[in-house]
């Protein structure tokens, strides 16, 4: 298993996992927590927009569950875990057809 680092973050986490990871982010904030997506939008520019690559590799190696509670100010039950995990059973691949919200 190849991880992103600061070097290589742009080439090993490819754009198709980049929309499924805050597609997740979206879904969990919007259908799990009942908050505002526009949230995910606003804490994904500043991610994109780090001058940093560590900042952008820190985050895809978190919980997409977990950047949702937290961007809604909430802990993560184990039910919301479980929804979660029903939501999405499998891991983001680079070849994984992308998540959308609905």
């Amino acid at each position: 298993m190849t991880y992103g680092t600061e070097r290589n973050v742009d080439d090993v986490i490819t754009p198709r996992m980049r929309e499924e990871f805050w597609g997740r982010v979206g879904r969990a904030v919007q259908d799990i927590f009942s908050g505002d997506p526009d949230r995910v939008d606003v804490y994904r520019k500043s991610v994109e927009d780090a001058r940093q690559p560590l900042g952008r590799v820190l985050v895809f190696h978190d919980d997409p569950l977990q950047i949702a509670a937290d961007l809604v100010g909430q802990a993560v039950s184990q039910g919301e875990r479980d929804a979660f995990n029903k939501m999405f059973p499998r891991p983001i691949a680079a070849d994984q057809p992308v998540s959308t919200l609905q």
